[in-house]
């Protein structure tokens, strides 16, 4: 599935305008957040949702997302649905990550509301065995190649402002894992099976 970066909101960074920030890497274009700005590392998130259709592994297609910004400013974001068979929030979740991963240059500390996804990426590419080995190689593999840095960070998910900590760090997390899951939300419904 081409992954798709839909850029800006009404208050557009104006490096958005600069027609280099976009590059290809096989089938996605690449936000190159270093031709913005070399030095500073962007935040995003990513996400999946299971869709209408969550609880019933016959008819679930599962939506991916993802946002990187620039303090409160979009930069860009990206939705789709899970390829393949699996149609499993937990292969979303990560799937999400590696199209991030693919899909970016330049600095980037993503926020994942996934316990597996952050615990499994904080071992690094020696631990054995992982669940989605596939997945799990072809983000190593990106990683590898990949310009800038790329760390991530958990997230708790589905919180009500109230109860998130009032700090600068938590805050942004909170609204980026939410436009994070706006995204899964939106790729999640284009996916869904088609019924007569």
């Amino acid at each position: 599935t081409a992954s798709r970066w839909t850029f800006g909101e009404a208050n557009a960074h104006p490096a958005q305008e600069d027609s280099q920030r976009i590059g290809r890497f096989q089938d996605c274009e690449v936000l190159d957040l270093s031709l913005i700005d070399a030095d500073r590392t962007f935040t995003g998130a990513t996400d999946a949702s299971g869709g209408e259709f969550s609880e019933d592994v016959r008819l679930r297609r599962v939506g991916i997302g993802g946002v990187v910004s620039q303090e409160r400013d979009v930069l860009g974001t990206f939705s789709g649905g899970l390829e393949g068979w699996k149609q499993t929030v937990p292969r979303g979740e990560l799937m999400a990550l590696v199209r991030k991963a693919e899909c970016t240059a330049g600095n980037l500390l993503v926020y994942v509301d996934s316990s597996y996804v952050v615990k499994r990426f904080l071992k690094g590419p020696a631990a054995s065995n992982p669940s989605h080995a596939d997945l799990w190689r072809r983000l190593w593999h990106r990683l590898a190649v990949r310009t800038g840095t790329f760390a991530v960070k958990k997230v708790k998910s589905h919180q009500a402002l109230h109860e998130v900590a009032p700090t600068a760090e938590c805050l942004l997390a909170h609204w980026l894992n939410e436009k994070a899951d706006e995204a899964a939300d939106e790729g999640a419904q284009r996916a869904q099976l088609p019924f007569a």
